[in-house]
């Protein structure tokens, strides 16, 4: 069974104004291949125009890693200026079955084997 791992790192970003949580600018997502952006889009809560949430982004990672069709999560900030930051998703998808073979053991009184491949 594939060890699939959940990183939680979060470089969070505050703005100079008192501790307040900066505004979030855009949400992106790197490393896909098959997977369509909106499906991790609708997964996740963190949103343009709201306000950076460390507890939000984990949750986030968690829901990520429940849909099963990634390997590896990981969200990061980025600067976007002005109090804004960038905040990104950065995933690695789990690999696709393409083929697999079934064998049989060998019936009793019988030496061949027989099997089936796709």
């Amino acid at each position: 069974m594939r060890n699939h791992r959940l990183v939680l790192l979060a470089l969070l970003a505050f703005s100079p104004h008192g501790g307040i949580a900066a505004e979030i600018r855009r949400v992106e997502f790197e490393g896909l291949r098959r997977v369509p952006v909106e499906t991790l889009r609708r997964s996740v809560e963190t949103a343009p125009g709201g306000g950076l949430d460390p507890n939000r982004l984990e949750s986030d990672l968690r829901r990520l890693a429940a849909l099963g069709i990634l390997e590896h999560a990981a969200v990061a900030t980025r600067d976007a200026g002005g109090g804004r930051v960038d905040v990104v998703f950065t995933v690695a998808e789990a690999p696709v079955l393409n083929s697999f073979e079934i064998w049989l053991a060998p019936h009793p009184g019988r030496s061949e084997t027989c099997g089936l491949a796709a």
